[in-house]
This record gives C-alpha cells, sequence and structure tokens, in this order.
C-alpha cells in the first residue's frame, strides 16, 4: 500500500465485500474518435463480419455527439465496448458492475488529454480514489474528487495480423496496441489487486512519445450519486 496520496497523470482502484449485481445483457458499443458515418458503418462492418449489428452495436448520433464534444460519456453498467479507438485493433470490451450498492453510482466514460493532473489514492488495496484534480490537467470539469477509477487504456504489445498478411499464410508480427486495463478489485483468488504502480504506469504509457501512445487516454470512473 501506499500511504497517503499520489499525483499521477496515472490511477489506482477498491475492493468491497458488498453483494454484486448481476450485468445487463444490452452490449453498449462507444465511438471514441470524430469520424463520418459512413466511415464509422465500414469500420464496424470489419469488426463484426457475417452478421446484421443490433441496434446497441450502432450507437446513434445523439449517443456519440456528447462524447466528441466534451469526452465525456454516462453508461449503464453491464457489458461495455468501446469501438473506433486510435491504436486498438479491435473493440476493447469489458463488464462492469458497481461497487457500491444498486442505485447509488454512475458509470463515466471520459476521453482526456495527458497529463492529467489528478491525485489518486489508495484507500484499499486495489482501490484508487480521485483526492483532487489540479485545474490546469487534462482531467480538469471532468474528474471529480471522489470518483472511484475502474478501467483505464494503455499501450501493450500484442500480435497484430493485418489481412493480406493471413492471406499470404503470414503469422502476424508485434506492435504496440491500445488496451483496456480493468480495475475490478472484487475478491478472488486467481486475480491479486491490481498494484499501484500497474496503474500509474498503464495510464502513462498512453502519453506523447511513448511507443504507440498518442496523448489520449480514456479512464472509466465509478462516480457516487449526489
Amino acid at each position: 500500500q501506499h500511504p497517503g496520496a499520489a499525483p499521477v497523470g496515472a490511477a489506482q482502484g477498491f475492493r468491497t465485500h458488498s453483494p454484486l449485481n448481476r450485468p445487463s445483457a444490452t452490449r453498449a458499443s462507444l465511438r471514441m474518435e470524430a469520424r463520418s458515418e459512413e466511415e464509422r458503418r465500414r469500420q464496424l462492418a470489419a469488426l463484426y463480419p457475417g452478421r446484421e449489428l443490433a441496434a446497441g452495436d450502432r450507437p446513434r448520433s445523439s449517443e456519440v455527439q456528447p462524447m466528441q464534444a466534451t469526452g465525456v460519456l454516462r453508461q449503464p453498467w453491464g457489458p461495455l465496448s468501446l469501438v473506433d479507438v486510435v491504436g486498438a485493433q479491435s473493440p476493447l470490451d469489458g463488464v462492469f458492475r458497481p461497487l457500491l450498492d444498486a442505485g447509488k453510482s454512475e458509470l463515466f466514460v471520459l476521453r482526456m488529454d495527458l497529463p492529467l493532473g489528478i491525485l489518486f489514492e489508495e484507500a484499499a488495496p486495489g482501490r484508487f480514489e480521485v483526492v483532487e484534480v489540479v485545474e490546469q490537467g487534462g482531467a480538469n470539469g471532468r474528474v471529480l474528487p471522489g470518483d472511484t477509477l475502474r478501467a483505464t487504456t494503455c499501450v501493450r504489445m500484442a500480435m497484430s495480423y493485418p489481412a493480406w498478411q493471413l492471406a499470404l499464410g503470414g503469422i502476424g508480427r508485434p506492435t504496440s496496441q491500445k488496451k483496456l486495463l480493468e480495475i475490478t478489485p472484487f475478491p478472488s483468488d486467481s486475480s491479486p489487486p491490481v498494484a499501484f504502480e500497474t496503474v500509474m504506469g498503464a495510464i502513462q504509457s498512453n502519453a506523447q512519445g511513448s511507443p504507440g501512445g498518442n496523448g489520449q487516454v480514456i479512464l472509466l470512473v465509478e462516480r457516487p450519486k449526489p
């Protein structure tokens, strides 16, 4: 554990023994970059070949605009898929259940520029809460004190398989890709709490100048309702 708080362009999360809510069966797909409708549909068709996309897989323009304009989007709890994330080879999927009691918190998806200017505190092993947001940071006006970090994009080495290479019998090559690091501090024998340093490094890996980084990070935070 890290006593006190630590300033970051990075983060942390929390552990609870409260009963969990069953995730909704509805899949929510979010478009992270402003692109034309025609290009978006073409990309989604490539991501989901061979079937007609459900309504939940094709966000309406009214759902896309808030993220394009402000970088802030409120989402229901349950399965979530982030599409069109620059640097990601495929949708970034996860399932998110509230840590607080049912109906007492909301899930926000936030796209921000680094440095964030956030002061994080490890309230418990694997629980990372926002203590303060610096006015000059990229998180100002989006992240609030009391938010709990639930996930962050990060850059990792992974195998890339271009279609032309597969057609010629190739086996792919390692490239830097955007991934989603979930910070789910529920008790698990196989998944210990994520370490403070791991979360901080994951956020910082998005920085401009880092291999695969573009200077933007997407955070998912749980926010208590007023």
